[in-house]
């Protein structure tokens, strides 16, 4: 298990491996991490569904929770076309 070391996670995180070196991150890993943003958006959407706020500002967080999903997403199609040997097409992960 590796402990990242960002602010947000993309092309530019680092992850610190068990023998403390710093390392760029690998789209596998960054692909997983962004299964666990999004399992936590869903939980969080549902959350804000629930909460007794103004409409308008549920709508509003909402847009920056997509803006920051697709932002990552993004960060690991271009990571994983970077190291993709052909610079071809790799599935994102399940």
């Amino acid at each position: 298990m590796v402990k990242w070391q960002a602010k947000d996670f993309g092309p530019d995180s680092v992850v610190l491996d068990a023998d403390k070196l710093s390392r760029p991150v690998t789209a596998e890993e960054l692909g997983n991490q962004l299964v666990r943003i999004n399992r936590l958006c869903t939980i969080l959407s549902h959350v804000l569904d629930a909460a007794d706020i103004a409409v308008t500002d549920r709508e509003r967080l909402w847009s920056e929770i997509e803006g920051f999903q697709d932002q990552n997403f993004e960060a690991y199609k271009s990571l994983l076309a970077s190291e993709s040997p052909e610079g071809g097409r790799t599935s994102p992960p399940k």
